[in-house]
């Protein structure tokens, strides 16, 4: 019985796997681009959680992958790209996309879709997790 009680003490000091992070579009905000001469709109109300309650939000990063961004009025097309992610409350995250191409752009005529991969890990003291991956699709237009 002591041996089995010993065991069971030694295996809870080995170190644990630290599980990634949970991310959460669900919640997820998308504003129009509002300054047609700068091409920026957000991604806001990103949840992402620690597995466990002490753990640091690290690394997060985004990278676009598919982008279909047309002026609806001339045919131009566009690129878009990260600007910055940004931690703006507790667990709450924002993306920040920009436009490349021909400005300023036309009223009321920007449509776009583009596909977007959010990486997250999780440290806690000298553990950190594997990244957690969520890959989403945003839309947006131009006022």
């Amino acid at each position: 019985m002591l041996l089995v009680i010993l065991a069971f003490i030694i295996s809870s000091l080995q170190p644990q796997e630290l599980l990634p992070p949970t991310i959460d579009v669900s919640q997820m905000k998308v504003t129009n681009i509002v300054d047609n001469t700068t091409g920026v709109f957000l991604a806001d109300s990103i949840i992402i959680q620690s597995p466990v309650i002490g753990a640091e939000i690290v690394n997060v990063n985004a990278k676009v992958g598919n982008a279909t961004i047309r002026d609806m009025s001339s045919g131009n097309t566009y690129r878009v790209h990260v600007k910055s992610v940004d931690n703006v409350a507790e667990s709450k995250y924002q993306i920040r996309l920009g436009l490349s191409g021909k400005f300023p752009l036309a009223r009321k005529a920007i449509m776009g879709n583009v596909q977007i991969e959010l990486t997250a890990r999780a440290l806690y003291g000298d553990s950190i997790s594997e990244d957690a991956h969520k890959e989403f699709v945003i839309k947006f237009s131009n006022q």
